[in-house]
């Protein structure tokens, strides 16, 4: 993805060792990001938010329509077995294609603790993590529904959340699949931003 000449990106990557789990070597990455961001709000405040759109299902079939109703979106990642980070959630129905349902959400997460939980999530799901240095509002609902363009996919809700990156706002994905050995995380933000999570990951 081409970035702005006002974005750029921090990369935070552990070697994996070909007996170690893909899953152990991203957190032991997330943990180290989750380190330094946590000393950063500890003085100046700051939350981060998983964000993510779930999968369509037709409206032609009454039962996935129920489902889907009934599950909303974070308790869709529940039924498959996925571990969500502790937090406040949030979840609402996005317009899109007529024939199809999907809902869109966020979690604001109890703490940086919680980033290792996320980020895991954002390496195989529509998913990503937006965070701010200091608490202010963030509209979550025209983000997903407005800002990113269908089909709503990893790199559209990539590129919005770029696209949406200001002041002291940042974004994080993780990385690592099959037999990748270089894993991690990476931080699109600022400059100025960049600067402040580098010089608090070196403390």
């Amino acid at each position: 993805m081409e970035l702005s000449a006002e974005i750029g990106t921090l990369s935070v990557i552990v070697t994996r060792q070909p007996s170690e789990p893909m899953s152990t070597a991203v957190t032991e990455a997330a943990r180290s990001l989750a380190a330094g961001l946590d000393s950063l709000f500890a003085t100046d405040g700051g939350e981060l938010r998983l964000t993510a759109v779930g999968r369509p299902v037709s409206r032609q079939s009454r039962l996935a329509v129920y489902l889907a109703r009934r599950d909303r979106l974070w308790g869709s990642f529940e039924q498959s077995g996925v571990e969500l980070p502790h937090g406040e959630r949030y979840d609402r129905e996005l317009e899109g294609d007529a024939d199809e349902l999907r809902f869109g959400g966020a979690i604001e997460l109890a703490s940086p603790n919680e980033l290792p939980a996320a980020l895991e999530i954002t390496r195989g799901d529509s998913a990503l993590v937006l965070g701010r240095l200091e608490h202010g509002k963030w509209d979550w609902e025209t983000f997903l529904a407005v800002d990113t363009p269908e089909p709503k996919g990893v790199e559209e809700l990539q590129r919005a959340a770029v696209g949406q990156l200001s002041d002291d706002l940042f974004a994080i994905r993780s990385f690592g699949w099959f037999d990748d050995v270089e894993v991690g995380s990476v931080v699109f933000a600022a400059d100025h931003v960049l600067d402040r999570i580098e010089s608090a990951l070196a403390t």
